[in-house]
């Protein structure tokens, strides 16, 4: 959508726009009167009311935190909810090119709203950030509740060889269904890399013209970004309490559980269920899973808050 605004009324649309003029007259409004002072691209209002420690919901591969304004919808009015849009989102500045460079600055943003304690939330590879911007908080010496990551993928560092031998096992054991996930699998690579070498130059030509890049060519960038870092990143030991949720709404070809690999570095993982899928359409950012994750999110906030104690 803040694409077609872009080209439409040829202007800038900052991510916060959304929240912050939340109806269409309003929003029109905002986009047809072109430039406006720069709103700060560093923390997005998601729903910014409420008396009770902020929950700050960290960015997906394309930089972006727009996935999580669904959580307004169950999660407790009291908590404050706000995004973090990754360094590039805007267009303007240069991303980051490695997880603890990007994890720095968030510890850096969330620590200037004003002292903790801190929750931190990521869906899929946002929850990679979420654990190790807290663990980043953690080691300066400030309090960190919880850091939810919605069926967070630990980062794999498989050999090409492991890679194929992996994917000969999926097929024995699946047959069709198995040839069919490897298949996909080897098309999104495909596609990912096919995309770098088509976007690429058109990167490089606006970064050397100083000329600001369109929120899809952004997101586009911010994703080979993200993925590329992701493959580099070595986890180690977390400190802080995590809360994992984990999809069950689909089945994995390998009898594989996306927490497992989680529990050697995480001393306090607790994990919940949820039948979403992991991504995409009927994931457990949609309905009804979404209700489900909330109200888990509400209880475990609930209790860090002391909320329904009985003296």
């Amino acid at each position: 959508m803040i694409s077609r605004v872009e080209r439409e009324f040829r202007t800038s649309v900052p991510l916060a726009t959304i929240f912050s003029h939340p109806t269409l007259e309003e929003f029109t409004r905002r986009a047809a009167g072109g430039p406006a002072p720069i709103e700060s691209e560093e923390l997005v209002p998601i729903s910014p009311d409420g008396d009770r420690p902020p929950l700050f919901c960290l960015p997906v591969t394309d930089g972006s935190v727009l996935a999580y304004h669904r959580l307004t919808r169950h999660l407790s009015p009291d908590i404050p909810i706000y995004g973090i849009p990754a360094r590039g989102a805007d267009g303007r500045s240069a991303p980051h090119r490695e997880i603890a460079e990007m994890c720095s600055e968030f510890a850096d943003i969330i620590m200037a709203t004003g002292p903790g304690p801190y929750r931190l939330l990521g869906a899929s590879y946002a929850g990679l950030l979420a654990v190790e911007t807290a663990e980043q908080l953690i080691a300066r010496g400030e309090r960190v509740d919880l850091a939810v990551m919605l069926d967070t993928v630990l980062p794999s560092r498989r050999s090409w060889l492991d890679r194929q031998r992996r994917r000969r096992e999926i097929i024995r054991r699946n047959g069709a269904s198995g040839l069919v996930f490897v298949a996909r699998g080897l098309w999104k690579d495909t596609r990912v890399r096919l995309g770098r070498i088509r976007h690429t130059p058109r990167w490089y030509v606006r970064e050397v013209t100083g000329r600001q890049l369109s929120a899809e060519l952004a997101g586009r960038r911010l994703t080979h970004v993200s993925l590329e870092a992701e493959r580099r990143f070595a986890p180690a030991p977390y400190r802080a309490s995590v809360l994992y949720f984990r999809a069950v709404g689909e089945a994995l070809p390998l009898d594989e559980r996306r927490d497992d690999p989680w529990q050697q570095y995480v001393e306090n993982l607790d994990v919940v269920d949820s039948d979403g899928k992991h991504w995409g359409e009927d994931s457990m950012l949609d309905e009804p899973h979404l209700e489900h994750v909330c109200s888990e999110l509400n209880a475990r906030l609930a209790a860090f808050d002391g909320i329904g104690e009985t003296p």
